[in-house]
């Protein structure tokens, strides 16, 4: 079934009222989901990767040799975003997360951690498990690798919240999936009514009768016109019996002559009778059978 969108808009029309109440619904019930859904907490730190005291001297600026450092903080990242160092500091199934990234619009070695929860305080507490735990973790992975202790890498913390941010991320969300759901259950449904209240009604405007159907509608069909009956073959001519001359087919008469009228009963005919002889003698040149009688009488008279 294709169902067409001026379709949906004219059942919108027709049941208006619907669509009011609809639209009321889905605005009270969004506003019950935002109340249920807890802005978030946010707290941020950034951590500056420092090269080891090798490479700088007693006397040199950590700041000057940043270069090549790069790597050593993606790497950092990635153990703390995916692992059991991750899952250790926040379990699964809790309210608070965080997430370690390279800051991309620093050109040096710049990680910042952000922590998201519902609390402020567990925000804040768990921004400094994760800032506890990262020289721990720089120092194991440098150790993975065996690297002499006098060329690890060093750490340092150059910003952190001490109250953290609020932040309706999920609000809007939760605000956004409620109205966009509760208005297509409202086209849905009025577009539904809106079927079953016209179809009733075309029900009581035909006396309760249901719809056409397929079937009904091939049984309305005018029937076919009838087939023209092909041409029969001549009849035969009838055939003569014994005593009765033959029908002769009627000459037309010449041109430029006047047809007899035939003399009605009663009425005596212009042309003479013929004789019997004549007549007998015009039978038998016929060569139709002459009755017994006739032939007796013709030869007594001889």
């Amino acid at each position: 079934m294709v169902v067409y969108l001026s379709e949906i808009l004219a059942g919108l029309r027709r049941r208006w009222w619907l669509v009011v109440v609809g639209v009321l619904l889905t605005a009270l019930g969004s506003a019950y989901v935002v109340s249920l859904v807890p802005p978030e907490q946010v707290a941020r730190a950034s951590v500056l990767l420092v090269p080891p005291e090798v490479v700088v001297g007693d006397t040199g600026n950590p700041y000057l040799g940043l270069n090549g450092l790069q790597p050593a903080a993606d790497v950092l990242a990635r153990a703390l975003n995916d692992g059991q160092g991750h899952a250790d500091l926040a379990p699964p199934g809790g309210t608070g997360d965080f997430v370690v990234s390279r800051d991309t619009s620093s050109s040096g070695p710049v990680l910042v951690v952000e922590v998201t929860d519902t609390d402020p305080d567990s925000a804040i507490a768990m921004l400094d498990d994760v800032l506890a735990a990262m020289p721990d973790m720089l120092e194991q992975l440098q150790a993975d690798v065996d690297a002499p202790t006098s060329s690890f890498i060093r750490m340092t913390v150059v910003t952190r919240d001490d109250i953290p941010e609020a932040s309706s991320k999920t609000q809007i969300r939760a605000l956004l999936v409620s109205v966009v759901g509760g208005l297509a259950l409202t086209a849905f449904l009025t577009y539904a009514i809106d079927g079953l209240l016209v179809r009733r009604g075309l029900e009581r405007r035909r006396g309760g009768r249901p719809a056409p159907t397929a079937t009904h509608a091939a049984s309305a069909a005018p029937p076919a016109p009838p087939t023209p009956a092909a041409p029969s073959a001549p009849s035969a001519p009838p055939v003569p019996t014994q005593g009765t001359a033959p029908h002769a087919p009627v000459a037309a008469a010449p041109a430029g002559t006047r047809p007899q009228p035939r003399p009605t009963p009663g009425q005596q005919s212009d042309t003479p009778a013929r004789p019997a002889a004549a007549r007998s003698g015009a039978q038998q040149g016929t060569g139709l059978p002459v009755p017994p009688g006739f032939v007796g009488s013709r030869t007594k008279s001889r």
